[in-house]
């Protein structure tokens, strides 16, 4: 209904999940936010998902890290195999 993506992030190596929100902008990069709960405390954090063709996707997560700010934490990049 509100035409947004939502996405739930869990791993092996926590003990929780994430959840964020976000909208596809015109270029179709769907970015999303959201606020990570963890031992340190709550922070914001988001995701950047974009599509390069139908065969590439590339995701970057980044975390609110003091004092440094915000700091990418993660990047994956998938391809279909044919």
């Amino acid at each position: 209904m509100k035409k947004e993506y939502i996405s739930l992030w869990a791993d092996s190596m926590s003990t929780w999940w994430v959840m964020s929100r976000g909208k596809k902008a015109a270029d179709g990069t769907i970015e999303m936010k959201g606020t990570m709960v963890d031992v340190a405390g709550e922070r914001p954090f988001r995701m950047v998902i974009r599509a390069q063709g139908d065969d590439l996707n590339e995701v970057e997560m980044y975390d609110t890290i003091p004092p440094a700010g915000e700091v990418q934490v993660m990047g994956i990049t998938s391809r279909r195999k044919k």
